[in-house]
């Protein structure tokens, strides 16, 4: 497969540059061009604009058909879009996960594929050779019935093998990190690609210490995920009396928790009546736990020696949750790091607060990517997390995809490194987004002629009929640019607060100040926005009894030609004056129906479930910080 880009200076732009290279490359690119010719030369050859588009395929046609569900806004494997910001650098971080991402076949094709990949791979297999019996290179090329994944001290250096030689391939692919975090065993390989532990001191480290934990720990504990904040687990295990300690605080709402076998049945058994998710993970025996701690003689021992180095990249560490230098992570802090709890949210947090807002998850399947993904929320922080590899999928398209997505997101890729050499071949020429700029002969709007209500705009008293009123306005995303953020499957439309607001507005401009009340408000058809000019807005309102008025919203497309945009009735409302002269007061106050509500929900997180159902939201629609739901 190869990773095409396409970009461009405008949204409207980037969708027209998508459609010219589908027409491009379904109809068969230019004779001898090759997908990749079309990739080198828009990825080396020409310039990369703001907004973005990145797709993965393996020929022509499919990727014809990425750019065909782009334009139809729909999700597929290895596409990716998004908007560089220049005014803000993005900063990377490799994360590398414990034990639990292997599977059997993982990383085959990269290592037929990927010559650095496998390179990588036979210099740590030379490390790991005076440890272990066996060949890495052979593991990863093992069947289902010959695999030995399931064994502790097979699986973690099989495992820290291939996340070296992924983070090498990345390297050298031109993506490198601006920090690095390990959780568990996973900070040997981050404590080697930050430059603190030589290849052969981490292969140590790794391979001994998983032989002691199998030959003195194995069959004797377990670990488990609850989806519950640490402090509330914390709460829930006192029953227990230190038969379970919290081992990892992975995320804001996700805990592991560690200890004996029998209690954490029991621990099961309490959740699941409470409805709180639980589930085990596949080990026997209990890190980060006191259960460690009759070995820690055996490990110093066996780690006594080990030199590290200062860190060229830095490192959060999961076992303080500060920044390394790299010196203290001698013996004793690999000890540590197999007996404390890992403080891995709080090293995703510190690095969220200093700006790192890319994590790349170095590891054969994702791990770790709900819980970083949920720090990110809980901060209201936009972040990009992606994965190196997936269970079961293509290695190089998931990481060309990964690639798409880091370039999407505004990083700085190297597409030299990516394509260090190709043709240059003809590709479709920028698509410009034609606008004129004469000035037009009619005047201004009337709105903006008499400073009237944006929504309302001009006042009529009707000759004909007395006690008539008529409003009429023209209105749109570029007359009131905060309705471009209201949108259903891309198209912008009035909102229905703008009814009440337009009707509330024509209660004051007939009665003058105080409280009113809009009733029956009844919405018939929806008043979507044409990119190409306003729509004519229209409200009638008739007074057919003291303080009351009944109003008719109508609208057309267009401002002009009422034959070919007929006037179409939008909604109707009743509006009237308060008795007393104020708004009444709501049957429950607001914290009456929080507290009989469900748990809250955050607004980047109601937001997100919107646009999930085509409700898109822009910046200036999104008021809403929490909400909560109930009967």
């Amino acid at each position: 497969p190869y990773l095409l880009p396409v970009s461009a200076h405008t949204p409207e732009a980037l969708r027209a540059m998508a459609g010219a290279f589908r027409q491009h490359l379904g109809e068969g690119a230019e004779a001898g061009a090759s997908l990749a010719d079309v990739a080198y030369t828009a990825a080396v050859r020409r310039g990369h604009h703001d907004f973005r588009l990145a797709l993965v395929a393996g020929t022509p046609q499919e990727a014809a058909e990425h750019l065909e569900a782009f334009l139809q806004d729909e999700a597929r494997p290895g596409l990716s879009s998004g908007r560089r910001l220049a005014d803000r650098p993005r900063k990377l971080v490799f994360v590398f996960p414990g034990q639990g991402a292997q599977w059997v076949g993982m990383a085959r094709d990269l290592v037929a594929d990927e010559p650095v990949f496998r390179q990588a791979l036979e210099r740590c297999e030379a490390a790991l050779r005076p440890h272990v019996g066996w060949s890495v290179l052979k593991e990863l090329a093992a069947e289902g019935w010959q695999s030995r994944l399931e064994e502790l001290d097979v699986v973690q250096p099989t495992l820290f093998a291939v996340q070296v030689a992924l983070a090498a391939l990345w390297r050298a692919w031109g993506v490198e990190p601006d920090a690095v975090v390990g959780h568990s065993m996973g900070e040997v390989a981050a404590a080697h690609v930050a430059g603190i532990l030589s290849l052969d001191d981490a292969a140590r480290i790794i391979c001994r210490r998983s032989r002691i934990v199998r030959q003195h720990a194995a069959g004797r504990g377990g670990m488990a995920v609850v989806e519950l904040p640490a402090a509330a687990v914390e709460a829930e295990l006192r029953p227990w009396g230190g038969r379970i300690v919290v081992a990892a605080h992975n995320g804001p709402t996700t805990t592991v928790v560690a200890g004996d076998p029998a209690a954490l049945e029991e621990l099961r058994e309490a959740l699941e009546r409470r409805q709180a998710f639980f589930h085990p993970v596949k080990v026997d025996y209990a890190s980060h736990s006191p259960h460690m701690d009759p070995l820690q003689p055996a490990l110093l021992e066996a780690l006594e020696g080990i030199r590290p180095g200062r860190a060229t990249v830095p490192m959060v560490s999961t076992v303080t949750g500060a920044v390394v230098e790299g010196p203290e992570c001698d013996a004793r802090y690999w000890v540590r790091n197999l007996r404390d709890p890992v403080l891995f949210r709080q090293a995703v947090e510190r690095l969220a607060g200093d700006g790192h807002d890319l994590v790349l998850e170095i590891s054969p399947h994702p791990a770790l990517a709900t819980a970083v993904a949920q720090s990110f929320r809980h901060r209201r922080q936009d972040g990009v997390v992606l994965p190196s590899l997936r269970r079961g999928e293509p290695g190089r398209a998931v990481m060309l995809g990964s690639l798409g997505a880091l370039y999407t997101a505004g990083y700085p890729v190297d597409w030299g490194r990516r394509y260090p050499s190709g043709r240059c071949v003809p590709l479709p020429l920028y698509q410009w987004q034609r606008e004129r700029f004469w000035l037009e002969r009619s005047a201004p709007g009337p709105a903006a002629r008499r400073g009237e209500h944006p929504l309302l705009g001009v006042h009529v008293r009707s000759a004909a009929h007395a006690g008539t009123h008529i409003w009429e306005s023209r209105i749109g995303p570029r007359e009131l640019p905060y309705l471009g953020d209201h949108r259903v499957q891309g198209l912008a439309l009035l909102p229905a607060a703008a009814y009440v607001e337009a009707a509330l507005a024509a209660a004051r401009a007939v009665w003058g100040e105080g409280a009113h009340i809009v009733e029956r408000l009844s919405l018939r058809r929806a008043l979507f926005f044409r990119d190409d000019g306003p729509a004519t807005f229209q409200v009638v309102g008739s007074t057919p009894a003291p303080g009351e008025a009944a109003l008719q919203f109508f609208g057309r497309e267009g401002v002009d030609d009422e034959a070919a945009a007929p006037w179409t009735l939008l909604a109707t409302a009743t509006v009237r004056r308060a008795a007393d002269g104020a708004a009444p007061e709501p049957e429950q106050a607001p914290a009456t129906l929080q507290a009989r509500g469900e748990a809250g929900v955050e607004g980047p997180e109601l937001y997100a479930a919107l646009r999930a159902r085509g409700l898109q939201y822009g910046p200036a629609f999104q008021g809403v910080e929490r909400a909560w739901r109930g009967e």
